[in-house]
């Protein structure tokens, strides 16, 4: 079974923040990934899935990944509220995504 280096440095960033893993989910439809960041606990934390977004988009932008494509949710109640943000990777995509990211970690261990 292949590492899924993505969802583990989103798992990792959720865990040292202190947030529930259940504000990530991932599921595999047709021939895409989507990953959906949502249910960020208590109005304290209602900017922290920006936090997650600025995260993810930063991994994806520094190993020059190929296009994927994000919505973002906001809230009825107060617009400027994130309230979820889905991203969408063709599977070829994603697996090239988890091939860049064991390069890069492997060359950053030596």
């Amino acid at each position: 079974m292949q590492i899924d280096y993505f969802k583990n440095l989103i798992t990792g960033y959720l865990t040292v923040n202190g947030l529930s893993l259940d504000s990530v989910e991932y599921e595999k439809l047709n021939n895409s990934i989507y990953i959906t960041i949502h249910n960020i606990p208590s109005n304290n934390n209602a900017y922290e899935i920006l936090d997650i977004v600025q995260y993810t988009t930063n991994i994806l932008n520094q190993i020059s990944h190929p296009a994927y494509h994000m919505q973002n949710i906001y809230r009825e109640d107060m617009g400027h509220w994130l309230e979820a943000t889905y991203l969408e990777f063709s599977i070829t995509d994603y697996e090239k995504l988890n091939a860049q990211l064991n390069n890069e970690l492997n060359n950053n261990a030596k």
